[in-house]
């Protein structure tokens, strides 16, 4: 028998919930705090703006859903994937991290969020749209962007060892401000890097015969 799909009387009058299905909720604006959600699946909300203050997200994913403008207060996400959602504007930097930061973002908009100074060790995104992100400091060893569009997303002091945006567009920064190693990217990408660090390669420079 299928789990009855919860409301936001359920959210806002449950500290903790385990396995829940959460359909439709109409929270923008709102603030949750304390809550911990566990296993559940967000489908269709809308938390636009919303507040959530020192709330638990572990192993949750939340699809075709609204967020833009979330304000993660000191709250935790861990295994955590999002699907099909908008996140526009989004500070990460104010989520609590103790428990570790761990995010998968597909076919989702991320435009103008900050994930500055961040442990985002094996951070997934895919199909996503994410321009002007705030990666400066972060650690993404391990991260993949495929087919992800980065332009103007900025990368400064951050560990990009391992990360593999060979897939993604519109990626450049110095490689003399970040930290590589095995990191891969995209023909292109490795045009743009190479740019932003003064190195033309005559025999690839376009229109060069």
């Amino acid at each position: 028998m299928a789990t009855p799909a919860l409301n936001e009387a359920d959210v806002r009058n449950r500290d903790r919930i385990v396995e829940g299905r959460l359909q439709g909720l109409k929270l923008r604006g709102e603030t949750l705090e304390g809550k911990e959600f566990e296993n559940c699946t967000f489908v269709s909300c809308d938390l636009a703006e919303a507040r959530l203050s020192r709330c638990r997200f572990l192993g949750c994913e939340l699809r075709s859903s609204e967020l833009s403008l979330l304000k993660p207060a000191g709250s935790a996400f861990r295994d955590v994937r999002f699907v099909d959602c908008r996140l526009l504007g989004v500070d990460w930097t104010e989520v609590d991290a103790a428990l570790g930061l761990r995010l998968a973002f597909e076919r989702c908009v991320l435009d103008s969020s900050s994930f500055m100074a961040l442990h985002l060790e094996e951070l997934r995104m895919v199909d996503c749209t994410a321009r002007e992100l705030g990666f400066e400091g972060a650690v993404l060893t391990g991260a993949t962007f495929s087919s992800t569009n980065l332009e103007g997303s900025r990368f400064h002091g951050t560990d990009l060892r391992g990360a593999d945006l060979s897939d993604a567009t519109g990626v450049a920064f110095d490689p003399s401000a970040n930290r590589l190693g095995r990191t891969r990217l995209s023909l292109e990408g490795g045009l743009a890097v190479l740019g932003v660090a003064g190195i033309v390669i005559p025999q690839l420079e376009e229109g060069d015969e």
